[in-house]
């Protein structure tokens, strides 16, 4: 194996690895489950038609999908209802609450990812990060202490 397909493969991983870092950091200060971050964004940014395609998107099997629903659902950031179309199908949406958790979620990855070495000190997005104070996490606070109650 060549020197650059052992740098580029080797990037690559470390890339996987500090994603999956940062997710893990996410989903601790969000007081929630990777699977449950990545199911509210998924939800959010490709509106997936009904449980089934939200399953086969987070590649995860329909077991589950209902457990990751089913915590979601008490804690008032998605709401399961029949398909009108096909009565046979589960679909989604995110509540108010979750629109508003996966608000503060993108916020805090955009701050990680602007401040990340991959980042070569340019940032990773263009948009400048949201400024610090109410409704955006710092490193130091939990969303949990910013919970609504419902």
């Amino acid at each position: 194996m060549d020197q650059i397909a052992r740098d580029s493969g080797t990037a690559f991983f470390d890339l996987l690895l500090a994603s999956h870092t940062s997710l893990k950091k996410v989903a601790e200060l969000a007081d929630m489950s990777a699977e449950e971050v990545l199911c509210l964004f998924v939800l959010q940014e490709h509106h997936p038609e009904n449980v089934k395609a939200l399953s086969r998107h987070l590649g995860v099997r329909s077991s589950r999908m209902s457990k990751i629903l089913f915590s979601l659902e008490e804690r008032g950031f998605v709401i399961r209802s029949i398909s009108i179309v096909d009565h046979r199908m589960e679909e989604v949406t995110l509540t108010p609450r979750g629109t508003d958790r996966m608000a503060k979620i993108l916020a805090f990855g955009r701050s990680l990812a602007e401040s990340h070495p991959f980042a070569g000190g340019h940032g990773l997005s263009a948009a400048a990060p949201p400024p610090a104070g109410k409704g955006h996490w710092t490193h130091s606070r939990s969303l949990s202490q910013d919970q609504e109650h419902h």
